[in-house]
């Protein structure tokens, strides 16, 4: 009885008391498996696979930024746990894939394409990844265009420095990106 009031207390500081999940006779509890149960995770992975899958347009555009807006930490609470470290990854891998089509769409004309849309959907990228070479090559080209060399070389530098944290360097495409952008000559077009 005791052991089965404090599995209710535990869950129901998840929301809800547990009563029509637990069951239990005089020798164990365990999780009805009759009751319907939402993981947050398979949610999150079930929305950012039915945004990628949509046609690029606007509802994708709607979709992929939903499916991004979530940038919880999955078993935040687990940061050592081996078990918790494939998941998390996981996910985090589909967010930045979602990231990227994001802002994939956005520079082709898809969705919400006002620049600031689409320096926001490179942003996003380059912030939760700051070793995304296709990130920072758009958005030099994007500050480029808009006459702000400043921010193409923040963006560059924040890219390089990222690579070279896990001991890489720029790829020669991204240097090639630089010096289209930071140079008078006007950039080509790829």
């Amino acid at each position: 009885s005791k052991a089965l009031s404090m599995a209710h207390a535990a869950l129901s500081s998840l929301g809800g008391s547990g009563r029509g999940l637990l069951q239990a006779d005089r020798t164990r509890i365990w999780a009805d498996p009759g009751v319907p149960l939402e993981i947050d995770v398979e949610l999150q992975e079930r929305s950012l696979s039915l945004a990628l899958e949509a046609e690029p347009g606007l509802q994708r555009d709607t979709l992929l930024a939903l499916a991004v807006a979530d940038e919880g930490i999955l078993l935040e609470d687990e940061p050592a746990a081996d078990w918790a470290v494939r998941p998390r990854e996981r996910l985090e891998w589909a967010r930045q894939e979602a990231r990227l089509a994001l802002g994939r769409d956005r520079a082709n004309g898809f969705g919400r394409s006002g620049p600031a849309d689409v320096v926001a959907a490179w942003e996003a990228c380059l912030s939760h990844d700051p070793t995304c070479e296709e990130a920072a090559s758009a958005l030099m080209r994007l500050y480029a265009a808009q006459g702000k060399p400043a921010l193409v070389e923040v963006s560059y530098q924040r890219c390089r420095a990222g690579l070279e944290q896990l001991g890489l360097r720029a790829s020669p495409a991204l240097e090639e990106v630089r010096r289209a952008t930071t140079s008078a000559a006007p950039f080509p077009r790829a």
